[in-house]
């Protein structure tokens, strides 16, 4: 289970990931920096909703988001901004799986959209998967909309495979992915 409550910044590093308090994720050209989601990184994200593409995909972004987030619970699931530098590059946000801690969900992932096609959202998607794991988080799943060419594109690139190809009600399709070490013995219900 992820701790956020206690963190400033979460550094992940795919060559040395240790401690809670400074987990570095470095594996590629890009260094990142997890935040929890704060109310001041709002009105640059809101920004982002100009993009008819993300508005589309993820949108509307409203005061109500924000306040299901900044009223999160670190049990029920974290919401980080993800920097390079001082540029926040990316939003992520998670919701954990009470009765079986060692799952986890991806309810968004927003990259910035002057940075799309620039490997942000996999690199992120890979470090968020390094981090729930060094916290035995080991199996996740992700509904991605069935138009989102990009996103699926890249969720699959870090690992998910399609559960169905039909679409919900809502017209999203089910990516699953589990890691190596989840033998899937806590939760028989985890979609095959």
């Amino acid at each position: 289970m992820l701790h956020t409550a206690f963190l400033d910044a979460v550094w992940v590093d795919l060559s040395l990931v240790n401690g809670v308090d400074n987990l570095d994720i470095r594996g590629s050209l890009m260094q990142l920096t997890f935040h929890p989601f704060r109310c001041d990184h709002f009105p640059e994200y809101a920004a982002w909703f100009a993009d008819p593409v993300l508005d589309r995909h993820l949108g509307p972004l409203d005061k109500e988001w924000l306040e299901a987030v900044l009223d999160e619970q670190e049990e029920e699931g974290a919401t980080w901004a993800i920097f390079r530098a001082e540029e926040m590059v990316a939003v992520v946000g998670t919701c954990f799986d009470q009765e079986c801690p060692n799952h986890a969900a991806i309810t968004e992932l927003a990259v910035k959209p002057a940075l799309r096609r620039h490997a942000v959202g996999i690199t992120v998607l890979k470090h968020l998967l390094v981090l729930h794991e060094q916290r035995g988080i080991y199996a996740h799943i992700a509904f991605v909309s069935i138009d989102n060419l990009a996103a699926r594109r890249c969720i699959e690139r870090a690992g998910f495979y399609l559960h169905s190809d039909n679409a919900d009600e809502h017209g999203y399709l089910i990516y699953l992915r589990r890691s190596k070490t989840d033998n899937n013995e806590h939760n028989p219900s985890w979609p095959r």
